[in-house]
């Protein structure tokens, strides 16, 4: 009975178990083990790309040097030869491998080969706190060592605030360290600014005309005396009074006509 009884707590123990590691969530190293092991099938395959990601995942979620090994020959499989050597050089430094182990070895070999085809690029102290960008690529500040590029022509630029920006093309030849060895110059002071007089104050408006009026002289009344026509009208008075008195003179039953007077008839100066 009792050996029935052992065997039935085993089988639960160990079904409870079972059961607790499935909820479990995989560990990142277990996950990070199955990533190496898709890239590593993924590089028989040639696929250097697919691969090259899953062992730069794998690294994202267990952070172990040792992965640099497998970055490394993807990365030189496709070509990125800079980024390849920095890997075997991290992958060296770091991994705490034995320095006799076959992959450390490897590593050694192919960094060595890598040396032959890349160059290397010194910034000098002389230009110290300056930015340095390589071909458009910061890459880091002056005084800068050993930075790795693929032989050939590039463009250094240096770049410091208060100090003209210096641009250099370099020659890089194969296996061969090149040093960068330009001090800045100064940039030259703004010049103050130059002050701008005010414009001149505009003119006062000219003051409104001013009419004035002509004085008007007061009317003078003149004495009838001084009027044409009071001495027409004497003048008249004593023709008429003289012609009346001539005709009263002159009247008489026997007048006759005259051929001084016209057309006019004696009826027509009586009637006067």
């Amino acid at each position: 009975m009792r050996a029935v009884l052992t065997i039935a707590v085993a089988l639960f123990v160990s079904t409870a178990a079972t059961q607790v590691l499935a909820a479990r969530p995989p560990s990142p190293k277990r996950t990070a083990s199955a990533l190496i092991n898709e890239g590593n099938k993924l590089m028989r395959k040639r696929d250097y790309r697919a691969a090259l990601a899953r062992y730069r995942a794998a690294h994202e979620l267990y952070p172990t040097p040792k992965i640099f090994f497998n970055m490394a020959e993807a990365s030189i499989e496709l070509g990125e030869l800079v980024q390849a050597a920095e890997y075997y050089e991290r992958f060296i430094a770091e991994s705490g491998v034995r320095k006799r182990s076959k992959l450390r070895r490897a590593a050694k070999r192919r960094l060595k080969r890598l040396g032959k085809k890349l160059s290397r690029i010194d910034v000098s102290q002389r230009a110290v706190g300056a930015t340095v960008f390589i071909d458009g690529t910061k890459v880091g500040t002056a005084p800068l060592s050993g930075h790795r590029v693929v032989a050939g022509t590039h463009e250094v630029v240096l770049d410091k605030a208060g100090f003209l920006t210096r641009t250099i093309q370099l020659e890089c030849p194969a296996g061969e360290r090149v040093a960068v060895d330009e001090a800045l110059e100064a940039r030259a002071p703004s010049p103050p600014p130059v002050a701008v007089a005010p414009p001149p104050p505009a003119p006062p408006p000219p003051p409104p005309p001013q009419i004035v009026a002509a004085p008007v002289e007061p009317e003078v009344d003149e004495p009838l005396t001084s009027k044409w026509w009071f001495w027409t009208a004497v003048v008249g008075a004593v023709a008429a009074g003289g012609v009346a008195t001539a005709l009263v003179v002159t009247r008489s039953d026997d007048f006759a006509l005259d051929a001084d007077l016209g057309v006019s008839s004696t009826a027509d100066w009586e009637r006067q």
